[in-house]
């Protein structure tokens, strides 16, 4: 998974919106909007800021595979 997908994936697990996420970060809900999409640059300090609100290491939200990531084939 990506960073931005991760960062969704963190905010649908808490059954935040992103309005919610925005509120808790100091943003506004258009630009957490852009951050899930990756149409814009995450700063770091705003990673350290969503990875603090999501309760998770930063590390796991810069991890580029899962379960969940669907880009690699099952074999089945």
């Amino acid at each position: 998974m990506s960073v931005p997908a991760n960062i969704r994936k963190y905010r649908l697990q808490r059954q935040w919106t992103q309005a919610e996420l925005a509120a808790r970060v100091g943003k506004r809900r258009v630009t957490i909007t852009r951050y899930e999409l990756g149409s814009v640059d995450l700063p770091v300090s705003v990673l350290q800021e969503i990875a603090r609100a999501l309760q998770v290491p930063v590390q796991q939200l810069l991890e580029s595979h899962g379960e969940d990531d669907g880009a690699q084939p099952s074999g089945r």
